[in-house]
């Protein structure tokens, strides 16, 4: 049984199949898959007498069951999803019962297809918390990262952010992360956003590279691996963003709704991607092999670098603190313009992750 990797838009390659990795078949749940009382055609059968026969077959060899499709919308191959990557690669999901797509499609696009239950899942932290404030109903169930993943890169003449006085930077979107992180940065060393230095939208981070190249803008706020490709075309390296401010990065979101009606199925899939994330971060060189077809990026030394540089950002357990929670949404109701209490629980819920936690530490899970 194969899980997929299904991409569509822009990405050069689309419907990639991944073979999975690891052993084992499918939980309970899928087994409950099986009648009580199955029937079968008349004739040689004679009867049911092959009954027993069938129920061993299908016990020993549980892979021929059908595993629950479960779709998982990604923005972008990035860094942050790579521990529901590794999770699959490990066959975390097919142990769960369930058959992984991941999807690619925009930020947007993603959390429209996650309120219309068309994916179940997505990696879309940031865009949900925007939606979430207004009301829409999604969570925030599970945190990759609690540090930013960003340099902010500039052209070579700038040397400190007193040279980037009167100069423009690019953002991906403005309320976007890269957006509400730039403002934070230059606030704290003495520059006011739109007044001291202008702000400019540019879109995905090839563009925002694009643009730099070109001289359009004089600096942006990049994630890895752009960071350090820009780094290697001479750009200069100003400031580490995790130096200033706490925000989240990867994650799993998913809609109120779904929480209340199919609990099990969240469980299931935090079962697995938690195992992702505590093998990421503990086992490194399997792990970067992953990260290497997931980013497809053969520089094995780039890609060490590319691990260093992430591992220390990860959460614990999926979980992040109620002061980075409450920051989030004030953020949020700020780009937002509204007035309206956002109480946290409208917006995240770590109780699925953490029950996943406790089951897995308890050894109920294995």
């Amino acid at each position: 049984m194969l899980q997929k990797f299904a991409e569509y838009s822009s990405l050069p390659s689309s419907n990639l199949r991944f073979g999975e990795g690891g052993s084992g078949g499918i939980s309970s749940p899928a087994l409950k898959q099986i009648p009580l009382n199955p029937t079968f055609p008349k004739g040689n059968f004679r009867g049911h007498k092959f009954l027993p026969v069938a129920l061993l077959l299908c016990l020993f060899f549980p892979s021929s069951l059908p595993a629950e499709v479960v779709r998982f919308a990604i923005p972008s191959r990035s860094v942050s999803v790579m521990p529901i990557f590794v999770a699959l690669k490990e066959g975390f999901y097919r142990d769960e019962g369930m058959e992984l797509e991941i999807i690619h499609m925009s930020s947007q696009i993603a959390v429209t297809a996650t309120v219309a239950g068309s994916v179940e899942f997505s990696s879309t932290p940031g865009p949900a918390v925007n939606a979430a404030v207004r009301g829409v109903d999604l969570r925030i169930i599970f945190v990759v990262g609690q540090r930013p993943l960003h340099d902010l890169i500039t052209s070579p003449g700038i040397r400190s952010f007193a040279d980037l006085k009167g100069k423009v930077l690019g953002v991906t979107s403005m309320g976007s992360m890269s957006d509400n992180l730039t403002r934070r940065m230059l606030r704290k060393n003495g520059l006011e956003p739109d007044r001291d230095v202008a702000l400019r939208a540019i879109g995905a981070e090839p563009l925002q590279l694009a643009a730099l190249r070109k001289e359009i803008i004089s600096g942006v706020l990049v994630t890895v691996p752009y960071n350090f490709l820009a780094q290697k075309e001479g750009f200069r390296r100003l400031a580490y963003a995790g130096d200033y401010e706490e925000t989240i990065i990867g994650g799993v979101v998913t809609t109120g709704k779904l929480l209340k009606e199919e609990p099990g199925k969240a469980l299931r899939f935090l079962r697995a991607t938690l195992k992702g994330l505590r093998f990421y971060r503990g086992q490194k060189a399997p792990s970067v092999r992953h990260m290497g077809e997931f980013l497809k990026i053969k520089d094995s030394e780039f890609l060490s670098k590319i691990y260093d540089y992430h591992r220390p950002t990860l959460t614990e357990a999926g979980a992040i603190s109620a002061a980075l929670m409450a920051q989030l949404i004030e953020d949020a109701r700020r780009f937002a313009k509204t007035e309206r209490e956002v109480k946290r629980e409208e917006v995240f819920d770590f109780s699925v992750a953490d029950k996943a936690a406790d089951e897995i530490r308890r050894g109920e899970i294995r």
